[in-house]
């Protein structure tokens, strides 16, 4: 209807025009004139396409609202290894928190999500939906399962479009366009390192396609990888206290990376033998736990009573605990956490499409599957911040523990002992080692439809979209509270007295796979043994 319409409206200009000549004729000229009919010239409107932030058909010149795309040539000099960090490096409007990254330490479980302005935000492929990530608990698009290498061009509709879209286009629209009708053969590789080697990146893609008339078909494989970057690695992140303190960057000296929770810290004391009371004038390293009683009905002793024993020290005489001013001694960041969490990604894309009736009817389908693996997070062993209600936990130390020499319980359901007030204990479960977890999320989307054209003016498209999302989560370092008072439970033998292994150790209720009963703990020792 539109190019009838502009058609007959030049036949009636042009009409109009050899009137104008013939009048002309018959008013000045007293011989033959011979005039000659303009050629109408017809105009024929460029096909309309639906374009992102609308579903009506609009010209390439038009847009409803204000779009903006990013090109290959743009990607490609971005050097961008995820579509997150591409549209981050090319436009100013994805800011804040809700524009996670793949290297997230505690958090980004090797996702990218996208927010404009971080707030909602619909993310599209190929102008279809596809399904949000179970790691997000269904809130947003992974970015990462979208190979860089594949994509053509990226549409931006910055605008909120939730009459449009939904809800969650209230902050706007991305949608990435993968490449299609591509011809020929392409491989690309990149490796990338910091300058001492601390941190290594490494990215391979290939891209083959046949292209001819009537059909085509593009497949793609990517795979990216990096090693992670620690704490340890940079004299930075492991500055002490007084290096804070000089630099004028922590408030009294003490960062948020310092900690009070350590293994062998009971009140404001500490064991003699712990590594953090080294240079102390009563340090002594051969006590790196209480010494075990003898009986489980030995005297209880005090705080002060232990102290002059030379079992624990004031942390106030250690060099720590005089550098900090107060308990807070432990370095967090020394045990290796990751600043940059390492991450994997495979990746395999296709598209294709071929005409069944000309342009008539046409079948057309794309594929994508994509796997991430990611140490999700890094952090130091489990602290205890207490026993009991006040630790958070249930967790209780009974009074004829072999290594309870204060003769009271601690924790969950202690009860008091006049003059022998139950000791607050914080310790750290470093025998564990580190909190990590390792993550899998698997993503696949399947599109197969039909699509022709009726005439200039109309055409149709039926389509199937199935899109799923997956992932695993392990976690790594904790401990089972159940299982840890048990371990401090002393196995008592029948005449109400400790039982020992062959190595001397008095033993626990705790029993391994083959029922054998393990030696006890008290979470008392620097090795929490």
């Amino acid at each position: 209807m539109n190019t009838y319409s502009l058609g007959k409206r030049s036949a009636v200009l042009g009409l109009l025009g050899g009137s104008l000549v013939l009048f002309a004729a018959t008013a000045f000229g007293q011989s033959t004139v011979t005039t000659t009919k303009p050629e109408e010239k017809v105009t024929v409107m460029e096909k309309f396409t639906v374009s992102t932030g609308s579903f009506l058909p609009l010209s390439g010149a038009v847009s409803a609202s204000p779009v903006i795309s990013i090109d290959r040539t743009a990607i490609d000099l971005s050097g961008a290894t995820d579509a997150l960090q591409m549209v981050k490096s090319l436009t100013p409007f994805f800011a804040g928190n809700g524009n996670v990254g793949t290297e997230l330490n505690n958090g980004g479980r090797g996702e990218s999500n996208v927010a404009l302005r971080n707030l909602s935000t619909l993310v599209l492929l190929n102008g279809r939906r596809i399904a949000n990530s179970p790691v997000s608990n269904g809130q947003a698009v992974d970015l990462n399962t979208i190979p860089t290498a594949m994509i053509d061009h990226v549409e931006i509709l910055k605008d909120g479009a939730s009459t449009i879209y939904g809800s969650d286009a209230i902050g706007g629209v991305v949608n990435l366009i993968l490449k299609k009708d591509f011809n020929g053969f392409d491989v690309n590789t990149r490796f990338g390192a910091t300058g001492n080697g601390d941190y290594k990146t490494r990215e391979g893609a290939v891209i083959a396609g046949v292209s001819m008339k009537g059909g085509s078909l593009t497949v793609a494989a990517q795979h990216f990888e990096n090693t992670p970057l620690k704490t340890t690695d940079r004299p930075l992140t492991t500055m002490t206290p007084a290096q804070f303190t000089a630099l004028g960057t922590a408030s009294g000296g003490i960062p948020a990376s310092m900690s009070g929770s350590f293994p062998g810290r009971v009140g404001s004391d500490i064991l003699a033998g712990s590594a953090l009371a080294v240079g102390a004038p009563k340090y002594n390293a051969s006590i790196n736990t209480p010494p075990a009683k003898s009986s489980p009905s030995a005297a209880p002793q005090t705080l002060a009573q232990l102290e002059a024993a030379g079992i624990y020290i004031p942390i106030s005489t250690t060099p720590l605990g005089v550098a900090v001013g107060s308990a807070t001694i432990l370095n967090t960041t020394l045990y290796g956490n990751p600043l940059i969490v390492p991450t994997k990604r495979n990746q395999f894309v296709a598209n294709g499409n071929k005409e069944l009736l000309g342009k008539n009817l046409e079948a057309f389908g794309d594929f994508i599957y994509s796997q991430t693996t990611n140490g999700g997070s890094g952090l130091a062993p489990s602290p205890i911040a207490g026993f009991g209600a006040g630790g958070g936990n249930a967790l209780f130390i009974p009074a004829n523990n072999p290594y309870n020499l204060f003769g009271v319980g601690i924790g969950q359901g202690a009860v008091s002992v006049a003059g022998f007030p139950a000791p607050a204990v914080r310790t750290r479960l470093v025998e564990l080692g580190n909190r990590s977890s390792l993550n899998e999320t698997n993503t696949f989307r399947t599109i197969v439809g039909l699509r022709g054209e009726i005439n200039d003016n109309y055409s149709w498209e039926v389509a199937y979209n199935y899109s799923r999302g997956s992932a695993v989560q392990r976690i790594l370092g904790g401990a089972n509270g159940a299982n840890m008072n048990q371990l401090m439970i002393p196995l008592l033998n029948a005449a109400g007295g400790y039982t020992y292994n062959a190595a001397g150790k008095p033993l626990s209720i705790f029993t391994d796979a083959s029922g054998n009963n393990l030696p006890g703990s008290s979470l008392l020792s620097v090795g929490n043994g």
